[in-house]
């Protein structure tokens, strides 16, 4: 079994809750989060909010494969490893760019919202402001009627390497696209969350991260981030 079939996730204390923890990559700061939690008195289990099943899980922080966790023999759980690493990756970055506004003063800014009965969009803005995290494959052709589906005013953010069509088309139509992605992962603190990176691919220039989303908000990693995202507050902006 490779790394990328292991379930490095969980949730602590309370299936149904939001605390969601990653195993880190060594075996000692696995180590420092089972302990951590054991004298808490606290249970990692499969995460529901991700599509998991509920159920305690056990950690695995052996020599042989990078730590883990496990449910217990004999249980099955529909809920995959790479499902489960995709659900969190596009929840921690809703909840970052919402935060991101908050502090910006745009206090209406909420993830998952409906804005008609078949279209639910990553973060909404009023009056009619869009964010859309793409971290998947996607045709150009359903990007644009997805666009025009929530009000035209949509600000896409696409993943900077995996394949996705419809990023390539705007790269090659507009010579720029807007990145996000989590940063590595950070065995500093068990349990620490990667940090969501925000950055563009210009045709001339390639792929740029230029700033992290933290606490304190736009972290600039170079000069010139904070335009990046601003469209996506302005009503009526378009996306470019």
């Amino acid at each position: 079994m490779s790394d990328d079939e292991l379930a490095v996730l969980a949730v602590l204390a309370d299936p149904d809750c939001d605390r969601f923890v990653e195993a880190p990559t060594t075996q000692a700061a696995m180590n420092q989060l089972y302990q951590q939690a054991r004298q808490a008195g606290e249970q990692f289990y499969c995460a529901t909010q991700l599509g998991g099943c509920g159920e305690p899980v056990i950690v695995v922080n052996g020599p042989r494969k990078r730590p883990h966790f496990r449910h217990r023999p004999g249980h099955h759980c529909a809920l995959t490893p790479a499902v489960a690493r995709d659900a969190h990756t596009h929840r921690t970055i809703q909840e970052a760019l919402v935060g991101w506004l908050h502090r910006l003063g745009y206090g209406d800014a909420r993830w998952e919202v409906r804005v008609g009965p078949h279209s639910r969009v990553d973060v909404h803005c009023d009056p009619g402001a869009v964010i859309e995290v793409q971290l998947s494959g996607e045709t150009d052709l359903s990007m644009q009627e997805r666009t025009a589906r929530y009000g035209g005013n949509v600000t896409w953010l696409f993943h900077p390497y995996l394949p996705i069509t419809s990023r390539d088309s705007v790269l090659e139509r507009d010579g720029l696209v807007k990145l996000v992605r989590l940063g590595g992962a950070t065995d500093g603190a068990p349990g620490d969350a990667r940090p969501v990176e925000i950055g563009f691919h210009h045709a001339g220039v390639g792929c740029v991260i230029v700033a992290h989303l933290q606490d304190q908000g736009l972290v600039s990693l170079q000069a010139g981030p904070r335009d990046l995202l601003m469209s996506s507050c302005r009503p009526y902006s378009g996306y470019s």
